[in-house]
């Protein structure tokens, strides 16, 4: 065999090479970024489960606002009938 084509043959096994490399290279980029856009939708859920979370904790917070309103009212309708106390009205 001569030289040349052996050269020849080396030089297109090089290319061949060069170009399984480059694709499993961009393959493997690929994969990182799937897994990278992956954790951000977890971070993206996690944040809208504590979001919402925190209406219902408003909720929670306005409901006992009313509850201790109701509860004032009534003490102060019973201090002034059982009592005789004179309570301005808080409305």
């Amino acid at each position: 065999m001569e030289w040349t084509i052996l050269l020849q043959l080396l030089q297109t096994g090089s290319i061949v090479i060069g170009i399984l490399v480059a694709m499993g290279t961009l393959r493997g980029r690929k994969d990182e970024q799937v897994v990278q856009m992956a954790n951000i939708q977890k971070d993206i859920e996690y944040i809208k489960e504590k979001i919402s979370g925190n209406d219902t904790l408003r909720e929670n917070a306005q409901s006992a606002g009313i509850s201790a309103r109701s509860a004032h009212k009534r003490l102060d309708e019973h201090l002034r009938q059982d009592h005789g106390k004179v309570i301005p009205d808080q409305d």
